[in-house]
């Protein structure tokens, strides 16, 4: 008997209404509810090409017209009792698709009216955010061409800078009280197109898909990337309204913008996701990154985040300007002391309270780098910490 997984829900209204699934050898199907048997959906199913669904998803071809494209040999019925994910045993239809009463009726599309722009119909084709960087440095101008370093660099700057936005979008939710889905490294991007032909383009994804409504909580960080771009290209007033985003994710944008202005060029990006009806933009010049970086990296306070510790002091250098304590959990922490003097007079096995500044670096691997400096102490009770 012939299964099919589940795998996409396409519409949904009290229960799914159409969905793609797939064979254990990868042939691509649609599922389309034509009724329910006791509490279960039953669901007509046939065989669909990867151009054909494309053609639906991108609002391009109706509902009718795909149905009636599947081959005769892969026309189905089946009961949908279990979890969305599991398996559906299938049953052959019996009598021709053109002659039942099963089709819906002509022009239902999943949108009114045709996508235009192909990277919203790139990410309705992926069901998947899908971010294009644009961008032209000089070496660009002689061919299709780009440094290495600045290709690898910029690659983990936009990282960097994802992974700032997805941790304050998270932090703002779960303060709002908000259940979200806690995914492991739900930050991480996947380069898809590493240089695509024309302008330099590099097209990446999220490393984890959404979920079977197609939703991902990178969209949400990605709003937020848009915020930060759009605090300003005014060196003047750039700076203030930047404060709202303060902390690693500034720190991560004026990184970006120094590497633009080192390598002297600016940089777009554009962005879509599969319920997306036009794509969402920005950017900034050549000029502008360079003023907004000589700007921006002067204000410590815009790219560090306080950082209080409370824990067992087990080193504390002077002369090297170096600490360590440990808290509560056995975590170890140690950094750094911008003046000596705060270190004079400690005693090592007490414990203490260290209000820090605290910066984030990426290396060559995408390893963060995690760098603490001690601005104030004060001494605790061992029942304070």
């Amino acid at each position: 008997m012939k299964t099919v997984t589940p795998n996409t829900v396409l519409d949904y209204y009290d229960g799914v209404q159409i969905f793609t699934a797939s064979d254990a050898i990868g042939g691509q199907y649609i599922g389309t509810m034509i009724g329910t048997e006791g509490d279960h959906g039953r669901y007509l199913i046939t065989g669909v090409s990867p151009a054909h669904l494309h053609l639906f998803r991108c609002g391009e071809m109706d509902l009718r017209a795909l149905l009636l494209a599947s081959p005769i040999y892969e026309r189905f019925i089946t009961v949908a009792s279990g979890e969305f994910s599991d398996p559906l045993s299938l049953t052959a239809l019996e009598e021709p698709l053109e002659q039942s009463s099963l089709l819906p009726a002509e022009g239902f599309f999943l949108e009114e009216e045709p996508v235009q722009d192909p990277l919203v119909s790139k990410a309705r084709l992926q069901n998947n955010l899908v971010l294009e960087i644009i961008t032209t440095p000089p070496e660009s101008f002689a061919g299709h061409r780009m440094r290495a370093n600045v290709l690898g660099n910029l690659i983990l700057c936009i990282q960097k800078l994802v992974r700032h936005a997805h941790r304050a979008e998270s932090g703002s939710t779960r303060r709002a009280s908000r259940n979200i889905r806690s995914i492991p490294n739900a930050h991480l991007m996947d380069v898809t197109v590493p240089a695509a032909a024309g302008s330099y383009r590099i097209v990446m994804e999220p490393a984890n898909p959404p979920d079977m409504f197609g939703y991902s909580e990178m969209s949400k960080a990605m709003e937020r990337i848009d915020r930060v771009f759009a605090s300003g290209s005014d060196p003047a007033t750039a700076r203030q309204n930047l404060e709202e985003h303060k902390g690693h994710l500034a720190g991560s944008y004026i990184q970006l913008l120094r590497l633009l202005a080192d390598s002297k060029t600016g940089l777009r990006y554009r962005w879509a996701t599969a319920d997306s009806v036009q794509i969402r933009n920005a950017g900034v010049t050549r000029t502008q990154a360079s003023q907004l970086a000589d700007v921006l990296e002067t204000a410590l306070s815009l790219s560090t985040e306080a950082v209080t510790l409370r824990g067992r002091l087990e080193q504390a250098n002077e002369w090297q300007r170096t600490w360590g304590i440990e808290d509560d959990a056995g975590n170890r922490h140690q950094g750094t002391a911008s003046d000596p003097a705060e270190l004079a007079g400690f005693t090592i096995g007490a414990f203490y309270e260290f209000m820090c500044f605290e910066s984030v670096d990426i290396d060559a691997t995408g390893k963060e780098r995690r760098t603490l400096t001690l601005q104030n102490s004060k001494p605790l009770l061992h029942s304070d910490s």
